[in-house]
Formats: C-alpha cells, sequence, structure tokens
C-alpha cells in the first residue's frame, strides 16, 4: 500500500474534504504498518547538536543528533538571548495586543527595523511575523492582478502564495540559476500598464547553492522589472548578510526579505527597501497589517542575537569550518565542495532505497531532513544536511559513518 505525500497533495487539488480526510488516515495507517516515520515525534528539550526526543515510532524517549535545524549559529539556545528574552518579558510584558499599524509597535520594534535597515543597506525595513508572512505580504502588497511574477524554478513557496493572494494572474518560472532563460522571458511582451518583477533566493534551501544576485540585479534593471531577493538564508549567516551587491534596494527597483531564524535562531521575518516601498507595504501588506506584532521578546532576543554576532566572531567561524570539514568528508557521497552554504546536499542514487536510507539514519540516531521518489523524481532525491556553529568534529565524523553504512546497505546490489 502506498503512503505517498504527493499523491495527499494531489488529492486536494480535485476531491473534497471527506474524501481527502480518508486518503490522509489511509496514509498515516500504512506507514505505521510499514513502521515509516513522517516526523520525529515530540521534542523533550532545546535544539542544539543533539536533542531529545519521543521517538514516534516506538514511543520512547532518545537523543540524536541534529542535523536538520536551520538555526546555524545555534543562537536559539544562547544565553545572551535568553537573558535579553527574560528582560523584555519584565519590561514589555509577553505580547503586544495589536497589529503594528496599531499599538504594537514598541521602541523594541523600532530599534529592529532601524538595524535591520542599516544591515540590509536599505533606507527602511518592516516586521513581518515570520519570513512566510514576509514573502506573502510583499508579493501580495505590491503586485496587482495584471502585473506579472517570474520566479525561480526553486523560490519559495511564500512567493506565489503571495501571487495567488493578490490575484496575479500571470507567474512564470525560469529554469534554476539561469539567468539566460529568465533573459528571455523578460523579454516576453506585456501589457504597457503591467510591472513586471522577478524573485529569487540569496541561498536555496532545498539545493544550498546560491543565486547569481549582482547579474540577477543588473539583468532586472536592465529590463525595467523590478527584483525581490528572498534573503532568508542569508541574513544572519553570512558576514555581510549577502547584500553587498544590492545597494540599488533604495531604489523603486528592489526589495530584500529575509527570516530572523536562521541567523537569530527565533521567529519572525522582516522586508526593506527605499522608505516609499515600506511605508507603502505598512498599509498595504496584509500579513503585516492583520497579524498581531512579533512578541517583544522575539524582537529583543533578535536584537541581541545582532550584538552577539559583532561582538563574538568566532560563532560563525565556527559554522564555516564546519561547512568545510563535513563536505571534506561526504565528497565519496557527491557532495559539491564549492556550495558555499551551511545545506549540505548529499545526492541519492537512482538504484538506492532512499526511504531504507533515511530509516537507516534515523535508527543511527541521526536527523536529516530528506526528499525521496516519487515526491520528486528519482534523479533529483536528496538528503539535507544542516550544520550548526555546535556541531563538533565528533558529531560530523559519526555522520559520516552513517553514511558509509547507509551506502554499504541501501545500493543495489550491495
Amino acid at each position: 500500500m502506498s503512503y505517498d505525500l504527493w499523491d495527499l497533495y494531489l488529492a486536494t487539488r480535485k476531491e473534497r474534504l471527506a474524501q481527502r480526510l480518508a486518503k490522509t488516515d489511509e496514509l498515516l495507517e500504512s506507514a505505521r504498518n510499514d513502521q515509516h516515520v513522517f516526523g520525529i515525534g515530540q521534542v523533550l528539550s532545546e535544539v542544539d547538536r543533539e536533542v531529545r526526543i519521543r521517538c514516534a515510532e516506538s514511543g520512547r524517549p532518545r537523543s540524536m543528533l541534529m542535523f536538520a535545524s536551520n538555526s546555524y549559529l545555534n543562537l536559539n539556545t544562547h544565553p545572551a538571548l535568553r537573558r535579553a528574552a527574560k528582560e523584555a518579558i519584565n519590561s514589555f510584558g509577553l505580547g503586544t495586543g495589536g497589529s503594528a499599524a496599531f499599538n504594537g509597535h514598541t521602541r523594541l520594534h523600532q530599534m529592529l527595523e532601524e538595524r535591520f535597515a542599516e544591515l540590509l543597506g536599505t533606507e527602511s525595513a518592516i516586521l513581518f511575523p515570520s519570513g512566510y508572512a514576509a514573502n506573502v505580504g510583499v508579493v501580495s502588497g505590491l503586485l496587482r492582478p495584471k502585473d506579472r511574477l517570474i520566479g525561480d524554478d526553486h523560490v519559495h513557496a511564500s512567493c506565489w502564495d503571495g501571487a495567488k493572494t493578490a490575484g496575479v494572474r500571470r507567474t512564470q518560472r525560469f529554469r534554476h540559476n539561469d539567468l539566460d532563460d529568465l533573459r528571455e522571458r523578460l523579454g516576453e511582451e506585456v501589457s504597457p500598464d503591467a510591472d513586471t518583477y522577478a524573485v529569487v533566493e540569496s541561498v536555496y534551501s532545498m539545493e544550498g547553492d546560491r543565486a547569481p544576485l549582482p547579474e540577477f540585479v543588473a539583468l532586472c534593471e536592465e529590463n525595467n522589472a523590478i527584483w525581490i531577493v528572498d534573503n532568508a538564508h542569508g541574513v544572519g549567516v553570512y558576514e555581510d548578510a549577502l547584500v553587498r551587491d544590492l545597494e540599488s534596494a533604495n531604489g523603486v527597483g528592489g526589495v530584500i526579505t529575509a527570516s530572523f531564524a536562521k541567523g537569530y535562531g527565533v521567529p519572525g521575518g522582516v522586508a526593506g527597501g527605499s522608505s516609499a516601498l515600506m511605508d507603502h507595504l505598512r498599509f498595504l501588506s496584509r500579513s503585516h497589517v492583520f497579524s498581531t506584532s512579533l512578541s517583544p521578546v522575539i524582537v529583543a532576543a533578535a536584537l541581541e542575537g545582532m550584538d552577539l554576532l559583532e561582538r563574538d566572531p568566532t560563532i560563525r567561524e565556527r559554522l564555516w569550518m564546519n561547512v568545510e570539514y563535513l563536505t571534506k568528508k561526504l565528497t565519496p557521497f557527491g557532495v559539491d565542495q564549492n556550495g558555499g552554504s551551511p545545506i549540505v546536499i548529499v545526492p541519492v542514487p537512482e538504484e538506492m532505497d532512499a526511504k531504507k536510507a533515511a530509516k537507516i539514519l534515523y535508527d543511527e540516531g541521526i536527523l536529516v531532513n530528506y526528499s525521496a521518489f516519487p515526491a520528486v523524481p528519482r534523479e533529483e532525491q536528496r538528503f539535507r544536511i544542516c550544520v550548526m556553529s555546535r556541531h563538533t568534529n565528533a558529531d560530523l565524523d559519526r555522520l559520516e559513518k552513517a553514511f558509509e553504512r547507509v551506502w554499504s546497505s541501501c545500493l543495489q546490489g550491495a
């Protein structure tokens, strides 16, 4: 019996609710019978390089090495951010009790917006409840139904969701990181009263590679297209926040969005651009206007995270040392040493049973994300490893040994 999540997704597009609920129940029962685990179960501890969970399969607690967390710098558990959060509770309480457009904008929120504008190199910035909300809010707040959105084939779903919210009738994709294909799309005729927007990610979350940002921006501006860069995996993680080549974001031509989670270890999102663009979004971005603003606890922790990374550059340095160490270790498994991000992709050979391989890693006490056939084509199956600053060489060696066992056990004919 199949327990393919892709089948379930397709069902949501054509079947009524009762049929979809029955299919979900069938999928989960099949997974239990096959001893397949979709999630890790309950998390019983803070999420650091090691995490304690209640196993979804057995119900028993166990410790696992964490290679699936996007808190690359481990600031989500840092004592300095904990202290800042506690001080914010004493001064501001747990929540603002309102939208940022009304009574939910505190002194801390203003400080964080100013810090992000400085970090992103933009005139202004506004906060959102999450990175997802930032992308949805920017796209839906700027585009009209008559406008056109062109996105990299691997850009985050939130960008397309923003286009749906805005009722955009013309959306297009270009081949991943293929600027020639983008140029061809930009050259297509559009209505004289329509704007064209193009969107990429600075670092692609499912690929681990980076966009050619200077060339992308130049191409957009040559073709009078308004560009959007989703910088979720760049801000905080990279010393220059990957915005060195995006100075023109202060013109009408560009917007940078980002998430707090990857660099600063807390939920939240931000958009930066010209003052005119940000003022427009403060009133017309639905995910900004109609959401309770970020908790002061989160805002204070993010501010402390920025200060901490300025005081202690070794946090980033350890991350990049770990990335270099692990990519060299995993080169025999097809890892590209030139990825340049904390997201390390291990391609799964077409003849390998990826679900069986993932189960072996799980049984070895290793938590990684994976994409398996038929959710993706066989040639695109992969393990997605997230490297963190606090991983030790012993952790990374243990991961390498686990992959050696996977390769010896799961390749057909082994």
